[in-house]
């Protein structure tokens, strides 16, 4: 704003003094140009709005134009720009190929400025990782023609503190990103090895399982491994006392039918109730963990691998099967002639991103446990995470295979999708009709 109006700067007659502010779309450019108009209401600064732009003029007479354009390459130039404002440059990105085109961007837009010696570029941004135009910017420091600042939200915003942005991203390695303003390496490992080394337990408490779904990584049996797991999640069952505890009573100390904080199943076991607001954690539990290694292709037809499937299924009850997209036209086939459900889901970036945010929750809160699997653990350990050169994020084994630790995107998929029963991402409490209610009347 002190550029546009007040800056030194030599704008030709017949010229427009241009002030771009470019963004990852025209929609996130014109919120700043919203904020823009705000200011110069406030200033009593006169304007007027032509489409996606604010014109005015300045003191001296010159016209000036505050412009919203993509950070596109072919859509920053043919303009005199007196300053240029380039919003969240870490996180530009191509619709077309999603790599971040910044250092091209850039290249584009400073030609601009040929004209306006003093004219003044700003990178403003949150950081991503090591490999964009911004942390380059930022390394290099203060320089003859630079000037660099860093602000964490709670320095650069007072009225946030440190706390209140812990509470809003409880991800340590997205806050320190979004928050600190940490950039992140360009390669990292993707889940912390303490909160895996914590999910190899016994849940350490007597439980409700909720139906078990089976969780496939296919193979085509020649390098990497066809791997199977049982997952579902289980909801701990109260003692007694906890369940007295929570009974209502009227006004002359009568409990009132229904009350009770729990249900029974049609075993006798007691089961919390939809109503009840004690505080329960469910988890979720992988348990058998299997695999038909190495290069078996020769040896096993299709029909023999998903047979042996179809045994682990019959041992834990369960009559749904869940998988990635590879063979998911033999597999799906196969286990429909069985008489089981298969569910193939398709691996995207984007899904893959939001999996990998929902096993983290799992294993920062401790609701996750895991069958002793050595192999299954080490390739969590080695999963990573990785930026590209182009800005893209990507996940996989650092070397090796990933074909275990697969089962767990291809489960944290599922859940989302509401394929796990008695999800907590569903309901937060058991309900349906495996259960009866009891109250002061009986069953």
């Amino acid at each position: 704003m002190v550029e546009a109006l007040f800056g030194e700067h030599h704008i030709p007659p017949g010229d427009v003094g241009t002030v771009p502010i470019v963004s990852t779309s025209r929609d996130e450019a014109a919120a700043r140009l919203r904020t823009i108009e705000a200011i110069l209401r406030a200033l009593g600064v006169d304007f007027r709005k032509a489409g996606e732009a604010i014109e005015l003029q300045r003191d001296d007479g010159a016209p000036v134009a505050f412009k919203v354009f993509a950070a596109s390459i072919a859509g920053v130039s043919g303009f005199t720009a007196i300053a240029a404002i380039c919003d969240e440059v870490a996180k530009w990105q191509d619709r077309d190929t999603g790599a971040n085109p910044a250092k091209e961007v850039l290249a584009s837009l400073r030609p601009t400025m040929a004209t306006q010696p003093r004219a003044r570029l700003f990178l403003s941004s949150s950081p991503l990782s090591t490999l964009d135009a911004h942390y380059d910017a930022c390394e290099q420091g203060e320089t003859s023609t630079q000037c660099v600042a860093y602000a964490p939200t709670w320095t650069a915003n007072p009225s946030i503190s440190e706390q209140d942005t812990r509470a809003l991203e409880p991800d340590a390695r997205v806050w320190a990103r979004e928050y600190r303003a940490l950039p992140q390496a360009a390669i990292s490992a993707a889940f912390d090895p303490d909160a895996v080394d914590r999910a190899f337990r016994d849940p350490g408490c007597s439980y409700h399982a909720g139906e078990r779904v089976l969780v496939l990584d296919p193979s085509s049996g020649r390098n990497d491994s066809f791997t199977y797991a049982v997952v579902g999640w289980s909801w701990p069952l109260l003692p007694v006392t906890a369940y007295a505890m929570t009974d209502l009573t009227d006004e002359w100390g009568r409990v009132i039918a229904g009350s009770c904080a729990y249900v029974v199943d049609a075993r006798g076991n007691r089961i919390v109730r939809d109503d009840y607001t004690g505080q329960i954690n469910p988890f979720l539990q992988v348990e058998e963990i299997g695999g038909i290694d190495g290069a078996f292709w020769q040896n096993m037809r299709g029909d023999d691998v998903v047979d042996r499937l179809c045994g682990v299924c019959e041992e834990h009850a369960i009559r749904r099967v869940v998988s990635d997209q590879r063979e998911a036209l033999m597999l799906e086939a196969a286990f429909a002639t069985r008489g089981y459900k298969f569910t193939a889901y398709d691996w995207t970036n984007s899904n893959k991103t939001a999996a990998v945010g929902l096993i983290r929750g799992w294993l920062r809160d401790g609701v996750i446990t895991i069958a002793p699997h050595e192999t299954i653990r080490k390739q969590l350990h080695a999963f990573s995470e990785k930026f590209t050169t182009t800005g893209a994020l990507t996940y996989g084994a650092r070397t090796g295979h990933d074909d275990y630790a697969a089962l767990l995107l291809t489960a944290a998929i599922a859940d989302s999708d509401g394929a796990l029963s008695m999800s907590p991402l569903a309901t937060r409490k058991p309900s349906g009709r495996n259960f009866v209610t009891w109250s002061d009347r009986g069953l």
